[in-house]
């Protein structure tokens, strides 16, 4: 399976899917805002990046902004293959970082 729209494809969040406070020097602010997650990629991704194809090899990781992760709707959702696992699709601008 390979990617070429600038979307990733990777395992679907099993974290907390709602926004989480904590209190800091007397101010409530939000968890997840401070934090990235690692999201493993299940197929091989073209992306498109300025005026170069990158290619982001299948079992990368992908880092990303809990708080994306937590509260968009979108990339929540989980799709499915016949015969492969779920999976979400990440859009390749929101990703910060490959490793």
């Amino acid at each position: 399976m390979k990617t070429y729209n600038d979307f990733i494809f990777v395992k679907p969040y099993a974290g907390v899917k709602k926004i989480r406070t904590v209190v800091k020097s007397g101010f409530e602010r939000v968890d997840q805002k401070s934090k990235l997650i690692k999201m493993e990629v299940i197929a091989n991704a073209y992306v498109k990046n300025n005026n170069e194809i990158l290619e982001i090899q299948k079992g990368s990781f992908i880092l990303i902004k809990e708080e994306i992760v937590s509260t968009q709707k979108s990339i929540q959702k989980r799709y499915n293959i016949k015969g492969e696992d779920e999976f979400s699709m990440i859009p390749f601008s929101l990703i910060c970082g490959v490793c």
